[in-house]
């Protein structure tokens, strides 16, 4: 609401004002200016709470629309990352050889005593599958493997 305020110091709305506050911990009646803009703003709060109840409803569909086109794009762009990943680049021989080694032939699995766990990170064919998420430790490895080329 724009106009004189005869409560607020200020025109903007913000949280109560100080005549308010007394007001409201007085059993006193406003002055008749304040009374007035009193009136006004009750009349005038449902139409301005029904233009915020638009603008809300507005910006919910603006948001629901977002989302929407965003899981589009994400549907799009996962297919995509899998296919350039770059492990689909090694020829197929070359995985099929290494992950040969990773695997336990059957005669070593039906000689064994006690069941291994297979996806256990810290037996030893794992461990070379094992990659630093950390960007900082790939570029140093990569560098190492640069020099060694």
């Amino acid at each position: 609401m724009s106009g004189y305020n005869p409560i607020s110091s200020s025109e903007d709305a913000g949280p109560p004002s100080a005549r308010i506050e007394e007001l409201l911990g007085q059993h006193e009646p406003p002055l008749p200016a304040e009374k007035a803009y009193l009136q006004l703003s009750v009349r005038q709060s449902d139409s301005t709470l029904s233009m915020l109840d638009t603008r809300i409803s507005h910006a919910r569909e603006a948001l629901d629309s977002l989302l929407r086109l965003r899981k589009q794009e994400e549907t799009i762009i996962h297919p995509a990352k899998v296919i350039l990943h770059p492990m689909r680049s090694i020829c197929s021989e070359i995985l099929l050889e290494i992950f040969s080694w990773c695997v336990y032939d059957v005669s070593d699995i039906m000689d064994v005593d006690e069941i291994l766990d297979s996806l256990n990170p810290c037996h030893a064919p794992w461990t070379i599958s094992q990659v630093s998420p950390e960007p900082q430790m790939k570029k140093h490895h990569s560098r190492d493997f640069k020099t060694l080329v």
